[in-house]
């Protein structure tokens, strides 16, 4: 579940400490679909924040966010 405010994560393929706020999940996070008849989550797929690797790391990370409503 998504905290209200951060998520926190270590990346498994680069070891990267990765942060992201709630409003970068919903902005920059690519939302993933599942067939669902009744959703109370939606999922979001994160990409690895590490700076300096190059090429750019290909790990993912995925978080549920609570529908509101």
């Amino acid at each position: 579940m998504l905290d209200p405010t951060t998520v926190s994560y270590v990346c498994q393929v680069c070891s990267y400490p990765n942060t992201w706020t709630s409003d970068e999940v919903l902005q920059r996070g690519e939302k993933l679909i599942y067939k669902d008849p009744a959703p109370t989550e939606d999922f979001f797929s994160l990409q690895c924040k590490n700076p300096t690797a190059r090429p750019r790391c290909t790990g993912r990370y995925t978080v549920a966010v609570k529908r509101e409503g």
